[in-house]
């Protein structure tokens, strides 16, 4: 620190030389203005103080606690709730010193309010076992491997409008519970926007964190937090992620886009809730979920995905409802080595695999599901287990509207609609043992009902109608087929190389085969052209009409 006569000489020697009326400038440390040049990440900041050393503050040193740097002038206020110390307005370029502020075993009431981080050796911030902090409208950017903000061991403490792009990390928070995230912006660091280790009890709401070189948010073993509102964009690897047991949080309302993944949980993270989230453009899935349980996914919307839209692997007792998946590069779900799932009121449309894949999917309750004009079928289920596949719509699909396949067995799939798709509107292909019951599967430009290499199953009370055929067993034994309608296919029932079939009191019709209907919206463009055209031909008329009376 420089002596009070520099700073005496210092200061007469600035008042003669600029042309202004008065000058209030409290110096420690004191770097010019233009040094601070080269650092162009923020502007129009106004400071009182520029520190070239860390500033230190430990609250059971007697020599560095608040009371003795409030009395040196670091800060002000007396460390209570009504009056906290303040250290505001400050620029820290403490480089090579390896902290700009460093405050630990403090119990006070404190505040951190616009100041400027330019540079240090590894830390803008580091808060150390301390509570009742607020850390509000400061801008850190430290070039480097470096952390804008480090947060370890601390409890009750708000972090608001913070801006902490351009460094290593913008927050790092470890062992820590009770903290607000508010409205920070964690912007192209060369590595995580959030780091979260340990950190419990916490709310991260409104955050920005954009263009990362790794994730948007890296979370480990963190539970019991909400994550509402946040911005996470074009982050090099997952926008967040979830692992080692991160359990019992909420994400709700955020925008995870153009990322690697949108959002990853593995690890045994369970009992999270994630809900109405905007998941889109990412260059692999919307979300991905790996080895974790109990969790639910609510009224997400996943699109234009590169891969899947959601995608489960190795998850038991989950719940998906009402998600919307779209427009997706891969299936717009996938469900792999899934238990007792409860997957409902699900939409899943234009998808260029599959709308619903299940495979190894066991257990598990598929219902109300609408799954229509994906790639290849409404609903495949490979080697699947003991589900209950009920009053799903699955129309319009390149392929089928449901293929159970390789294995499936023991299924019910029941009251389902299964119109107007490319192939089959029921395909079961290499299974035995379902029982297929009131399902509606007319108008598709194949079959009705298609077996082939299946053997014992139950096709009970289902209507076929408007098909190529009815129901076709190819190569299928032992099957009963029974109570079924099926009109106006080009054949009722039929079989090929099978034996040991039963077709009993189904009704049938044989007429030539209808054309498969026109999609709605093709329809619908159809007749917007014609009424146009009876327009533009009644303006045509009109027009030569009055041209003849002329």
């Amino acid at each position: 620190m420089k002596s009070k006569n520099k700073q005496f000489v210092l200061l007469i020697v600035i008042l003669l030389a600029l042309p202004i009326v008065s000058i209030n400038l409290s110096i420690t440390n004191f770097a010019s203005v233009e040094d601070l040049e080269h650092n162009n990440a923020f502007e129009n900041l106004k400071t009182s103080t520029v520190h070239n050393e860390s500033l230190y503050i430990d609250d059971d040193n007697p020599l560095i606690n608040w009371a003795n740097r409030s009395a040196e002038g670091y800060c002000t206020g007396s460390g209570t709730s009504g009056d906290p110390y303040v250290i505001s307005n400050d620029i820290f370029d403490t480089d090579p010193n390896p902290y700009g502020i460093f405050i630990r075993d403090s119990r006070k009431h404190y505040k951190i309010v616009d100041c400027e981080f330019i540079s240090s050796g590894t830390y803008g911030i580091f808060l150390f076992n301390t509570t009742n902090g607020i850390i509000e409208n400061n801008q850190v950017s430290i070039p480097g491997t470096s952390f804008a903000i480090d947060v370890t061991n601390c409890t009750d403490m708000v972090f608001r409008n913070n801006n902490c792009s351009l460094n290593g990390y913008g927050f790092h928070i470890s062992g820590t519970s009770s903290l607000s995230f508010i409205s920070n912006t964690v912007n192209e660091n060369l590595f995580d926007g959030f780091v979260l280790d340990n950190c419990d009890d916490s709310t991260f709401e409104d955050n920005t964190a954009n263009e990362n070189g790794d994730e948007g948010f890296d979370i480990f073993t963190c539970s019991n937090n909400i994550y509402r509102g946040n911005t996470i964009l074009n982050n090099s690897d997952y926008g967040m992620s979830f692992q080692s047991t991160s359990s019992f949080n909420r994400l709700e309302s955020n925008t995870v886009n153009y990322n690697d993944d949108g959002i990853y949980l593995a690890g045994s993270s369970n009992f999270n809730v994630i809900s109405q989230n905007i998941v889109k453009e990412n260059d692999d899935d919307g979300i991905y979920i790996n080895s974790c349980n109990f969790n639910e996914l609510l009224d997400n919307t996943v699109e234009d995905n590169v891969d899947d839209g959601i995608y489960l692997t190795s998850c038991q007792d989950s719940i998906l409802s009402e998600n919307t998946a779209t427009l997706n590069g891969g299936h717009g779900f996938r469900l792999n080595s899934v238990n007792n799932l409860t997957f409902s009121d699900n939409i899943n449309s234009y998808n260029s695999e599959a709308g619903i894949f299940g495979n190894n999917i066991d257990n598990s309750l598929i219902e109300e599901n609408y799954a229509h004009h994906n790639g290849w079928d409404g609903f495949r289920c490979v080697s699947g287990e003991t589900n209950l596949i009920r009053n799903n719509q699955l129309t319009y699909n390149n392929q089928s509207g449901v293929h159970l396949t390789s294995g499936s067995g023991n299924n019910l799939f029941s009251q389902n609609l299964a119109n107007s798709n490319y192939q089959h509107g029921i395909s079961v292909s290499g299974c035995d043992n379902n029982v297929i019951s009131g399902n509606t599967a007319n108008s598709n430009q194949m079959n009705g009902i298609h077996l082939l290499n299946s053997d014992n199953n139950f096709i009970l009370s289902n209507t076929a109608n408007n098909n190529n055929n009815g129901t076709y067993l190819d190569t299928s034994g032992n099957n009963l087929v029974i109570g079924n309608i099926m009109l106006n296919n080009g054949v009722c029932y039929n079989e090929t190389g099978s034996t040991g079939n039963v077709f009993e009191d189904n009704i049938c019709s044989s007429t030539e085969l209808p054309a498969v209907p026109l999609d709605p919206f093709i329809l619908g463009l159809i007749i917007g052209l014609i009424i146009g055209l009876g327009a533009l031909a009644a303006v045509v008329i009109f027009s030569l009409v009055r041209g003849r009376k002329k």
